[in-house]
């Protein structure tokens, strides 16, 4: 249905550092944290980038490389399948380095313009999306960092 509004909410998960050293060592690597949220909802065939926010608990910079970072999209409602209606468009496309010990810095903090953002999506799926009306996404954010 075109014109309609679509209410978005996002969830931030928890990332991993992982480096060549980490993935043979038994010891847990220190963890990092992606949020992100859309600033106004979607309708069909709109997208809008996700300022991603991340914060670094580790006391080394971590640098995520384009497209390292993966979302996953869930919604409220049953009827209203994520896969069929909503999609990452487009995703992180510029390599991305978080200070150590950041407590929460954003894409457009680090200086990196929306044009590098990833993009979240409502597909104009040319039938009827009205199930999808007022529904709640949640985002899921996976990452591998170095």
């Amino acid at each position: 249905m075109i014109g309609a509004l679509f209410v978005l909410i996002a969830a931030s998960t928890t990332g991993w550092y992982v480096d060549a050293a980490f993935a043979s060592s038994s010891s847990s690597p220190p963890s990092f944290t992606i949020s992100g949220d859309l600033d106004v909802p979607l309708s069909p065939g709109a997208g809008q980038p996700v300022d991603l926010t991340f914060t670094n608990r580790s006391s080394s910079a971590l640098t995520i490389a384009p497209g390292a970072v993966t979302i996953t999209i869930s919604t409220s409602r049953p009827t209203c399948s994520a896969s069929a209606n909503f999609a990452v468009t487009r995703g992180l496309t510029i390599g991305v380095t978080i200070p150590a010990h950041a407590p929460g810095v954003s894409l457009s903090a680090l200086g990196i313009a929306p044009r590098g953002w990833p993009i979240v999506s409502m597909i104009q799926t040319d039938t009827n999306q009205d199930a999808c009306k007022g529904v709640t996404l949640a985002l899921r954010y996976a990452a591998r960092a170095t």
